[in-house]
Order: C-alpha cells, then structure tokens, then sequence
C-alpha cells in the first residue's frame, strides 16, 4: 500500500506540474487525467471570491494568463495557475491534492523521495539546491529550491510544500532564471498571500 501512495503522489504533483514546463513534459496518460472544465481568473473576482479553493494575487492580463482547474483522477485535486510565457517564461502555480489516509506521507519525504522523480520527468538535468522548513498559513511544511536545465535552458524551481491531514498543499513558481530575478517581488507576494481554504489560520 505504501508503494501505491508513492505513486499516486506523484503521478498527481506531475499532472499538475505538466502545464509548466511545456517543452519537457511528458504526456500524461488519459486515464490520470480526468479534470473539470478550466475557468479562468480573471478581474478582482480572483481576490473577491471568498469561497474558492485557492484564492491567488494575480488575475489575467499584462501578458499573465490565469486559470483554475479541478482534478478529479489520479486522486481529487484543485489548482490555481498563472503564465507568463511573453519572453522569459514563468508559472505560478498553488495547488492541493487529497489522498487515502493510508497514503499520506510527510512533507520531507514527499521533497526528498518522490518529487523528484517528477522533476527528472520534467528536466533533461536538475540540482536540489537546499531545503529548508518553510510554512503556508502558519502551517509548518518543507521549501525546495532547484536548478534545472529544460529544452528552454536553464530553469529554476521554488515549491513549498505543507501536508495537513490528509490534504497536500503546493505553492510552485517555475521559469527561467532571468524570469525569477524580474518577478522576485510577484514571487514573494505569490507566496505570502495565496491562501488555501482547506487551511485554518493558525
């Protein structure tokens, strides 16, 4: 039961990922790619929307597209994406996951064992440059930092992870180098204010 968690979390944190790194990605099988029609953030609804999954600091709009998608295979799941790809390409992503009680697995783990197996599904090559303990809403979790090269070139990976229950929650930001560099402070607003309903404030 132990090696079906693993692969169910992971096949799910790639599905998730696979909008991010469009060159590299490999294609997902159908069967674990069941989802609802995409709705798209657009406007001050983004913030406004009290009784979303995941409420985001970014709408549509200065070359972002926004998006949210529901999941309901490999296992239920909700995410809220935006994409810059004009020029140097970035992905904001904040997303959570559920599994069976039988299959959670700490967040360390889930940093040090099983998503990178994802990340080299992802990357002709990648480096996890540090991990550190980090937090989402108050709860503790797990930051890992990653250098990678993609069909684009080189490419950086920040996700912060926190597992509370039995939910897994994600926040993911993914680009080019230079792209990290000019959204440093969309980066830290996109980390400090996404806010996952799933989690009470502690």
């Amino acid at each position: 039961m132990a090696s079906m968690g693993r692969t169910a979390h992971a096949a799910l944190a790639l599905l998730m990922l696979a909008g991010c790194a469009s060159n590299t990605t490999p294609q997902t099988p159908k069967a674990q790619a069941s989802t609802s029609p995409t709705t798209e953030r657009g406007g001050a609804q983004m913030v406004e929307q009290t009784h979303a999954v995941v409420e985001v600091p970014l709408s549509s709009g200065n070359g972002w597209i926004c998006e949210d998608k529901e999941f309901t295979e490999p296992l239920p799941a909700f995410v809220a994406k935006c994409a810059h790809e004009e020029g140097e390409p970035m992905f904001l992503m904040s997303k959570v996951y559920v599994v069976p009680a039988d299959q959670v697995v700490p967040a360390k783990r889930l940093v040090d064992e099983i998503y990178p197996k994802n990340y080299a599904k992802l990357f002709e090559r990648f480096q996890i440059t540090e991990t550190k303990p980090a937090q989402i809403q108050g709860h503790e979790g797990v930051d890992v930092f990653v250098e990678a090269v993609s069909g684009r070139g080189p490419a950086r990976v920040h996700e912060r992870v926190v597992v509370e229950g039995t939910s897994v929650f994600i926040i993911t930001q993914m680009g080019s180098v230079k792209a990290f560099e000019d959204f440093a402070d969309l980066r830290a607003r996109w980390l400090a204010e996404t806010r996952f309903r799933g989690l009470a404030k502690n």
